[in-house]
C-alpha cells in the first residue's frame, strides 16, 4: 500500500478520536479498510491507542454492527452471529466426557437380562452430540434399557411341586402374554426416543427389530415363548406395526437419502405389518409426496390391511392440508358414502374409478383410517361437502350394519361393531381438524346446523336427533370434534355447552369416561383461561361432588359415580394443563400434576377384592395413566431425572392386572421425556400441533394390542406434526467449531399474568421457550466473553441456525473438562 495511503488513513483515525466515540473510531478503521494486518506494521506508540480503544470495545460489544467490525475487534463469535451461519457439523458426534456419573436408579429391583446380542435393538442413536453434552451420566443408557426389545428376561411363575405339565404350560403362556402387553408397547415409546437420530445416509435396505415374546421361566428357568395357537390371530399386527413405524421414525425429515426408488426398493413382494408402519413413518415425515400416484398405488393391489392403512394416513399426513384432488379420490375409495360402496364393499353404479378392483373398499380400520386421512388432507378447509360427511362418520349408523359377514375378520360385521366407536372418535377427530380452530367463523357451513347435531351426538341422540340411534357411541366424538372446531376461540357459549351436568340426577346419564372427554374439550376452547393452580383443577369438578368428597372412603356404593366423576374430571384438566403447556418443562405445571400423580398411586395401591372396588382401581388406574403420559408432555426433550426415576420404577410392571395400554401411555411419557434422545426437540402449541397432541394423547388406551374399540392405534404417532425443531441451541467455540456446555440467561418478556419467570438460567445445549416469549438470549459464564443476542431479527436468526457461537477467553478451560455438572 503506498505511503500516502496509510497517512491518510491514519490521519482520519486519529482525526475523528476528538469527536467520537470508541464505536465510532473503530467504525472508522474498517470504512477506511483498516486491517489488522495494518496495525501489526505501525510503530508501537501509533498502534498503542489503536489496540486499546480495539480491546474497550471487544470487551462489550452490541448487536447491528457489521461484520468486518466484529472481525476488527476480534470477536468471531459475534461476527458468525451477525452472519447467521449454520453450522453444517450440528449433528456430528463428539466423544463422551471422561467423567461420566453413575446414576443409582435403586428404586426397584430390575429383573435379570441376557447378556445383549448383536442383534438390532432399535435404541442406538447415532446423532448424539447434543445428547452427550447435556447429560454428564448414565439416564440415556438406562432409557435405552428400558426400551429395547432383544433382551430375554427371567419372570416369576407360580408353579408348585404337585403342578401337573398342563398347568405349569398355561400358567407359563398366561406369564408370557401380560409379558407380551410390556413388550408390544415398547415400540410406541422408542419411535419418540429415537425420533431423527439415524444418519442422514440411510442405508439401502431397511432392517426391522424382532419383537419376539419370550423369557425364562421356572421350574426349569430355560427360555420358553409364546404360543401362537393360544393368542389371537392378529395379536402381533399392531406391534409390528409400530415396530415399523419407530424404525421409519429415526430416519431425519431432511434427509436426502430418501426418494422414490428407495423407497420403491423397499417394498416387499409379500406386504408385512412392518412395512405398513415403516410406510406411515415415511408418510408423517413428508416422503411420500415424492412417489408418484402409479407408485402408491402399488402398495393397496395387495389388499393387505395394515399396509393400506398406513398408505392412506401417510399420503394424508405428507400432503397435509393441501386438499390434494388425486389423494382425496384414493380417501373416497374406502369411504362408502363417498365412493357409492355397499355395506359389504361392493361397488355399484356411479362408483369412484380411481383405483383398480383390488383396491376396493373393505371397511373396518380401512375405512376409519381413511375417514382420518381425508380431515388431513383438509385441514383447517372447513370444506362443506366433507363436513357433512364426516358428522355423519361420527354418528356411525351405517358403519355397523349386518352385511352378514361375521367371522371377525377385517372389515367383517363383528369387527366393526366392536370398532364402532372408535370410529365415531376418529370421525370427529377428522371434523375437528377440517374446521380446526374457525368455530362460528367458518365459511360455507350455513344451513347445516353443524353446531347442534353435534350437541345431538352428545347427548345420545343419532343422526336424525332420535334418542338412542346413536346413544353414547358417537358422544365422545361429538365431544372432541366441538373441542377441536372453537380451538383457543374463548366461545362461553360453546363452552357452557360442554359443561359437567349441574346435577347429580343428570350426571347419572353420562358415562365418567366422557366426563374426562368433555374436561378436555371444554378447556381447549376456553385456552387462555387454563390456569397451572391446584384451585384452577379443583374449579372444574362441580360444587355437588365436591361436597361428598370426605364420605368417599366410608361409601357403600352410592357415592360410586361421584367418585369415578371426580377422577375423571381431574384427569382431564390435568391432560388440558399437558396439552397447555406441552414442551415448556415449567416446573409449576410439572410439580402440580406430580402431586396428583402421587394422589392417584395412592388410591391405587389400595388393595381391591370386591368388584366394586376392582372397578374403583381400574378407573383410578386409567386416570394415572393420563396424568403419567401429560407429565411426559410437559417435560417432552428435557431429560428430567426426578421423572426417569419415577417412570424407571414403573417400567418392571408386570401383571394380569396391567394392561397393554397402562403400558403404551407409560412408554409415551418416557419417549416425550426424551424426545428425539434429549437432542433439542420438544412440542409446539400452534394449532394444528394441539390437534396433533389431542389424536395421540386420546384418552382412551387400548386394553390388547388388537385392540381399536375406543381409538384407531396408528394415531398415536400424530405427536410428530407436534414436533418443535427450532427452539434447539447449541452453543459452539467459534474457533474449535466444537459444541460446548455452558451456562446461559434466557431473558423473557413475561405474559402480565406471572405463569412465567421472566429470567431462566440454564446450561446449553438446551430447549428455549417460544421466540414470542423471548426478550434475549446471553452468555452468563466468568470462562467465556460476553455475547447477548436481543432484538427479534437476531432471535430470529438464532432459531433459524440453532447455534450460539463465543469465543472462550485465554486461560481458561471449557465446562466438560473441569466439572460433570448433572443436569436436572
Amino acid at each position: 500500500m503506498p505511503i500516502t495511503r496509510r497517512l491518510d488513513q491514519i490521519t482520519n483515525i486519529y482525526n475523528s478520536w476528538t469527536i467520537d466515540t470508541v464505536d465510532a473510531i473503530v467504525t472508522t478503521m474498517t470504512t477506511n479498510a483498516f486491517s489488522l494486518n495494518n496495525l501489526d506494521s505501525l510503530p508501537i506508540g501509533v498502534a498503542l491507542p489503536l489496540r486499546e480503544f480495539l480491546s474497550a470495545c471487544r470487551r462489550n460489544p452490541h448487536n447491528g454492527w457489521t461484520v468486518e467490525y466484529y472481525a476488527m475487534i476480534g470477536r468471531e463469535d459475534f461476527a458468525e452471529q451477525a452472519s447467521g451461519n449454520k453450522c453444517l457439523t450440528l449433528h456430528k458426534s463428539v466423544p463422551l466426557p471422561q467423567h461420566r456419573v453413575r446414576l443409582t436408579l435403586v428404586l426397584y429391583q430390575p429383573v435379570a437380562m441376557e447378556p445383549a446380542t448383536e442383534l438390532l435393538s432399535g435404541v442406538e442413536l447415532e446423532n448424539s452430540e447434543v445428547t452427550n453434552l447435556r447429560f454428564q451420566d448414565d439416564r440415556i443408557e438406562v432409557v435405552q434399557k428400558i426400551m429395547t426389545c432383544r433382551q430375554v428376561p427371567s419372570l416369576n411363575a407360580k408353579v408348585f411341586a404337585d403342578s401337573t405339565d398342563d398347568l405349569i404350560r398355561s400358567e407359563q403362556q398366561n406369564v408370557l402374554m401380560s409379558f407380551a402387553n410390556k413388550l408390544f408397547a415398547l415400540p410406541i415409546g422408542r419411535a419418540l426416543f429415537t425420533f431423527g437420530t439415524a444418519s442422514n445416509a440411510v442405508s439401502e435396505t431397511v432392517h426391522f427389530p424382532q419383537v419376539t415374546v419370550s423369557a425364562k421361566l421356572p421350574p426349569l428357568n430355560d427360555v420358553v415363548h409364546l404360543d401362537p395357537t393360544q393368542a389371537p390371530q392378529d395379536l402381533f399386527e399392531w406391534p409390528n406395526f409400530h415396530n415399523g413405524v419407530a424404525t421409519g421414525l429415526r430416519i431425519p425429515e431432511s434427509s436426502t437419502a430418501v426418494h422414490a426408488s428407495w423407497l420403491e426398493k423397499n417394498n416387499p413382494s409379500t406386504p408385512t405389518c412392518n412395512n405398513g408402519g415403516f410406510i406411515f413413518a415415511m408418510g408423517l415425515l413428508g416422503h411420500l409426496k415424492k412417489l408418484e400416484r402409479w407408485q402408491r398405488m402399488v402398495y393397496l393391489q395387495h389388499q393387505h390391511v395394515v399396509t393400506t392403512v398406513g398408505m392412506v394416513l401417510g399420503v394424508g399426513a405428507s400432503l397435509c392440508g393441501t386438499g390434494d384432488a388425486y389423494a382425496t379420490k384414493l380417501m373416497k375409495v374406502h369411504i362408502p358414502r363417498l365412493n357409492n360402496f355397499g355395506p359389504s364393499g361392493d361397488r355399484v353404479d356411479g362408483a369412484s374409478n380411481v383405483a383398480s378392483e383390488g383396491t376396493r373398499c373393505t371397511g373396518g380400520v380401512t375405512h376409519t383410517a381413511s375417514v382420518f386421512g381425508l380431515g388431513l388432507l383438509h385441514l383447517g378447509t372447513s370444506k362443506r361437502r366433507f363436513v357433512e360427511v364426516l358428522i355423519d362418520e361420527i354418528a356411525a349408523v351405517d358403519y355397523a350394519l349386518d352385511d352378514g359377514s361375521d367371522s371377525g375378520a377385517e372389515g367383517s360385521f363383528n369387527e366393526r361393531v366392536k370398532n364402532r366407536e372408535g370410529h365415531s372418535v376418529t370421525a370427529g377427530l377428522a371434523l375437528g381438524m377440517v374446521v380446526l380452530g374457525k368455530g362460528s367463523m367458518a365459511r360455507g357451513l350455513d344451513g347445516i346446523g353443524l353446531l347442534e347435531r353435534l350437541l345431538g351426538h352428545i347427548a345420545g341422540k343419532g343422526r336424525d336427533g332420535i334418542d338412542g340411534a346413536g346413544g353414547e357411541i358417537s358422544a365422545a366424538g361429538a365431544t372432541i370434534a366441538l373441542g377441536l372446531m372453537y380451538l383457543k376461540t374463548g366461545d362461553e357459549s360453546v363452552a357452557a355447552k360442554l359443561e359437567i351436568p349441574e346435577t347429580r340426577h343428570m350426571l347419572d346419564y353420562v358415562r365418567s369416561d366422557l366426563l374426562l372427554v368433555r374436561t378436555l374439550s371444554r378447556n381447549l376452547v376456553l385456552w387462555d383461561a387454563t390456569r397451572a393452580t391446584k384451585q384452577w383443577i379443583e374449579d372444574q369438578v362441580p360444587a355437588y361432588v365436591q361436597e361428598v368428597v370426605l364420605l368417599f372412603d366410608d361409601d357403600d356404593g352410592s357415592l360410586e359415580s361421584l367418585r369415578h366423576a371426580r377422577y375423571n374430571i381431574i384427569a382431564g384438566a390435568c391432560l388440558s394443563l399437558a396439552i397447555k403447556f406441552a414442551g415448556s418443562s415449567s416446573e409449576e405445571v410439572f410439580r402440580l400434576l406430580l402431586k396428583y400423580l402421587d394422589d392417584f398411586n395412592l388410591e391405587a395401591s389400595f388393595p381391591a377384592i370386591t368388584y366394586r372396588e376392582k372397578l374403583n382401581k381400574s378407573v383410578v388406574r386409567t386416570c394415572c395413566d393420563v396424568i403419567v403420559v401429560s407429565l411426559g408432555v410437559v417435560m417432552a426433550g428435557s431429560g428430567n431425572l426426578e421423572l426417569l426415576r419415577r417412570f424407571h420404577k414403573l417400567s418392571d410392571r408386570i401383571s394380569t392386572d396391567v394392561s397393554y395400554g397402562s403400558h403404551m401411555a407409560l412408554q409415551m411419557a418416557l419417549g416425550f421425556l426424551f424426545l428425539g434422545g434429549a437432542a433439542g426437540f420438544t412440542l409446539g402449541s400452534s394449532d394444528q400441533a394441539v390437534a396433533a397432541l389431542v389424536c395421540a394423547l386420546y384418552p382412551r388406551f387400548p386394553m390388547s394390542a388388537e385392540d381399536n374399540c375406543c381409538h384407531l392405534q396408528p394415531l398415536r404417532h400424530m405427536w410428530v406434526m407436534a414436533v418443535e425443531r427450532r427452539r434447539c441451541l447449541v452453543v459452539r467455540d467459534v474457533e474449535s467449531r466444537q459444541a460446548c456446555r455452558i451456562p446461559v440467561l434466557i431473558t423473557l418478556k413475561g405474559d402480565g399474568k406471572g405463569t412465567y419467570p421472566l429470567v431462566l438460567r440454564t446450561w446449553a445445549p438446551c430447549i428455549l421457550p417460544e421466540l414470542t416469549r423471548i426478550k434475549s438470549v446471553s452468555v452468563d459464564s466468568d470462562r467465556y466473553l460476553s455475547l447477548t443476542v436481543v432484538g427479534d431479527e437476531y432471535l430470529r436468526r438464532l432459531f433459524d441456525t440453532h447455534t450460539l457461537f463465543v469465543k472462550r477467553k485465554s486461560g481458561h478451560l471449557d465446562y466438560v473438562k473441569v466439572t460433570p455438572n448433572v443436569e436436572k
